[in-house]
């Protein structure tokens, strides 16, 4: 008898260790213990408040059965897994540690996370206890992780891009892409910045800016894109696009970066070979100053000549942030602007860092400020966005009568044009 009362003690021992133990951390961990006979049914000895909690709205005939059966909890194929690892852990003395499914409410089921062992053998029945937590949340997330996971498998099994990822505290980039032949290579570079340096992926001319995005995506949670050369698909320096985006851990720091990269190599060819061809149009016999110089040349000195200078604001940064032929398809739009507006009737070139140069032969200063204030509207129109980029320009102009000389008359715009820039409130200046 004193043996039993010994058997007896131990048992309530363990059970106020576990309930101290659902005291300190029952806040933060749904579920707590439970105290099982098992025999040819799962019955209930004893349960934490935690655990009565985690089953509600079910009609009260239900929760006399389960009080009697706990298998009817679970969904019919984890009740079956369940008398089987328990089983073994009967026979074995093992620690029985398993994920399953259970009855929620009476139309959700739910997972719950059960670690227990077996405290005493009986010829009929055993005594078990068990750790048990609500991992539904747990098991949500990693479904999702597991489509996600499918997902990247599937574009990258048939995308034609480039895939990458750098991881920022490992210092280490991992792509993957498709081989012609439909197989999936996929490289990893260990101590990324130092191969960028010593053995550079990309073209020096693009260095600078590759690495400014690459800093700007590590500081904070960003996304962007840029065109550049880089030998990262293994035929020399090519041209690629690149779209990145940064991701953030739980603590708000930037720790990987993911994006695509596209090889457009023949496009940008293409385009650079077409985009000179209606430069060759622009500049039909020789470039925009020759022409100039030969209206001035065959004017009557009567004859009044009007120069401007128009240049994109900020057109350096829209090429490095969205390539070059976004900043061509800019100073194409703006081109196009200036000749309705001047109808026709003006010589017209674009020369270096998103400037166009035009010339006009017998029109009143009157007559230039407004086709010039015209020109600034046009490009700041809503309607004449370009890739969803606002526009806006400032423009120099000089108006000069008689025999003028070309040199002397475009260093008099460029000087308008510099005081339009740096005078603020206003972005046409006439000399």
């Amino acid at each position: 008898m004193e043996k039993t009362n010994k058997k007896n003690s131990s048992l309530k021992e363990q059970i106020k260790a576990w309930n101290i133990f659902r005291e300190s951390f029952g806040s933060i961990l749904p579920g707590g213990i439970g105290l099982y006979e098992f025999s040819d049914r799962l019955k209930p000895l004893y349960l934490s408040p935690g655990v009565l909690q985690l089953c509600e709205g079910f009609e009260e005939d239900f929760y006399e059965e389960a009080g009697k059966n706990t298998e009817v909890l679970l969904v019919e194929k984890d009740a079956l897994r369940l008398r089987g690892e328990m089983q073994e852990a009967a026979e074995t003395g093992r620690l029985m540690d398993t994920s399953l499914r259970y009855h929620r409410t009476p139309k959700k089921s739910g997972w719950v996370w059960v670690r227990g062992r077996i405290l005493k053998r009986y010829s009929r029945r055993n005594i078990f206890i068990a750790l048990i937590l609500d991992v539904t949340k747990q098991k949500k997330l990693e479904r999702e992780l597991a489509v996600q996971n499918e997902r990247y498998r599937l574009l990258e099994e048939t995308s034609d891009e480039i895939l990458f990822e750098v991881n920022l505290p490992e210092d280490v980039m991992s792509y993957s892409y498709k081989e012609v032949d439909g197989g999936v290579i996929r490289r990893r570079i260990s101590h990324y910045s130092r191969t960028l340096r010593e053995n550079p992926l990309v073209h020096p001319d693009h260095m600078e800016m590759f690495q400014r995005h690459l800093s700007i995506a590590a500081s904070k949670k960003t996304e962007g894109q840029m065109e550049y050369l880089s030998k990262i698909s293994g035929h020399g320096y090519e041209w690629h696009w690149l779209y990145y985006s940064s991701i953030e851990d739980e603590t708000g720091n930037v720790t990987r970066i993911i994006g695509r990269i596209k090889n457009i190599h023949d496009e940008m060819l293409r385009h650079q070979k077409e985009n000179s061809e209606w430069e060759d149009k622009m500049s039909a016999q020789g470039g925009i100053q020759r022409r100039i110089q030969e209206s001035l040349d065959d004017a009557d000195l009567e004859d009044a000549h009007a120069m401007a200078l128009v240049e994109i604001d900020a057109f350096r940064k829209i090429v490095e942030q969205n390539g070059v032929a976004c900043g061509d398809a800019v100073l194409f739009k703006t081109t196009e602007i200036i000749r309705e507006a001047t109808e026709g009737h003006a010589l017209l070139g674009r020369i270096e860092d998103g400037k166009i140069l035009l010339y006009m032969k017998n029109v009143s200063d009157g007559e230039l400020d407004s086709v010039m204030e015209h020109i600034i509207s046009m490009v700041e129109c809503e309607e004449n966005k370009v890739a969803d980029l606002s526009l806006s320009c400032c423009i120099g102009a000089a108006l000069r009568e008689g025999a003028v000389d070309f040199h002397m008359f475009y260093r008099e715009t460029e000087e308008a044009l510099h005081i339009a820039k740096i005078t603020r409130g206003e972005q046409y200046i006439r000399v």
